[in-house]
């Protein structure tokens, strides 16, 4: 089963590639994965993070590119301003008969961005309630206990999204970093026409088996905490 942000890191680096874009942008939301970011500025693309949503996402200037974790591309924003899965799809498939041609699959593909990048692990933990007041008192009940380590990192960063974080619109939810170098980064929100409370987690290293530990160690970790 393919992740959003593995889909949206290989389409990256696949249009990268393809078009060798300058003076042209790449954008994300907030929540997604922070790989593509990197792709971009290896390659001299601008980069923007985003709130959640494509009318954000779709605002960037110059852009040629933008996802959402939750499977939303959009690959050609010139005739599709917008999240489209037709166009990613035909993307994709070509994408799939170059890789055939190569020998190899897409994800081995995936496994050479992570070689030259690396390792990228998103997770996330939903949480749903009866009604958007518990899950307010939840969003306050985590304000006030989030973990101050998660394994043997410690807490690094926590910032309320509501005061403004990098040059974006204030927002509902938190994001914390853990380590010296911020190599786990948390986001907990609510939804915003839902019940639910959302948890994405982010763990970034350059072993492979070490990213897959510390993934699982944070979502054992989180889920205790958020339940």
């Amino acid at each position: 089963m393919w992740r959003g942000d593995e889909v949206g890191a290989i389409l990256g680096r696949y249009l990268q590639r393809k078009f060798n874009f300058k003076k042209s942008a790449y954008a994300n939301s907030l929540v997604s994965g922070t790989l593509l970011g990197k792709i971009a500025k290896k390659n001299f693309i601008n980069y923007s993070q985003t709130l959640t949503g494509f009318k954000w996402v779709s605002k960037v200037s110059n852009l040629v590119y933008g996802y959402e974790e939750a499977l939303g591309y959009c690959v050609d924003p010139i005739h599709v301003n917008d999240k489209d899965g037709i166009s990613a799809g035909l993307m994709l498939a070509e994408l799939a008969l170059e890789c055939k041609t190569r020998g190899i699959t897409l994800r081995e593909y995936l496994t050479q961005i992570y070689r030259k990048y690396g390792w990228h692990l998103t997770d996330q933990i939903s949480l749903r309630f009866e009604n958007i007041e518990t899950a307010k008192i939840k969003m306050k009940d985590f304000e006030n206990n989030h973990p101050k380590t998660i394994g043997d990192e410690k807490l690094k960063s926590f910032t309320d999204l509501s005061t403004g974080y990098n040059k974006l619109p204030s927002t509902d939810g938190f994001i914390l970093f853990y380590g010296k170098k911020g190599h786990i980064r948390v986001i907990v929100r609510p939804s915003g026409t839902e019940p639910k409370m959302k948890c994405y987690i982010e763990v970034i290293d350059k072993s492979e088996k070490k990213a897959i530990e510390m993934m699982e160690i944070a979502l054992s970790e989180l889920t205790r905490v958020l339940s």
